[in-house]
């Protein structure tokens, strides 16, 4: 089960075009160098994420329809602590994301209608 704010989600299904490799491009409004190597790939099908950072994985959950989109049970997958700053500020950005769209191959993360994060498709 899924749960967000204590509520159960729907499940409802995600457009397939969401099942991809994104690389960060953008947090809170800042740049995010690609040499970061932050890549979060998205399982459409099991309803399932793995972010990849420079200093650890991270897995959990996501469900989203044509517009919404929540992530849930996010943990670190990799034995020693992850101290990046970048992965600090990240996690929450996810955990609180509720929207996201499409734009010219990269997939934005809103927040209360304000772009939180951006994500360009890796080929």
């Amino acid at each position: 089960t899924f749960f967000t704010a204590c509520r159960p989600i729907a499940v409802a299904e995600a457009p397939a075009r969401l099942h991809d490799l994104w690389g960060l491009k953008m947090l809170a409004g800042v740049p995010v160098n690609p040499a970061e190597g932050v890549v979060l790939e998205l399982y459409v099908a099991e309803q399932r994420f793995l972010l990849s950072t420079n200093g650890a994985n991270y897995e959990g959950q996501f469900l989203a329809d044509t517009a919404w989109i929540a992530f849930a049970k996010i943990k670190s997958i990799t034995p020693q602590k992850d101290r990046t700053s970048l992965s600090r500020r990240l996690i929450p950005v996810l955990r609180q994301a509720d929207r996201w769209a499409f734009k010219k191959r990269q997939l934005l993360l809103y927040r209360r209608q304000k772009l939180v994060a951006q994500f360009i498709k890796i080929d």
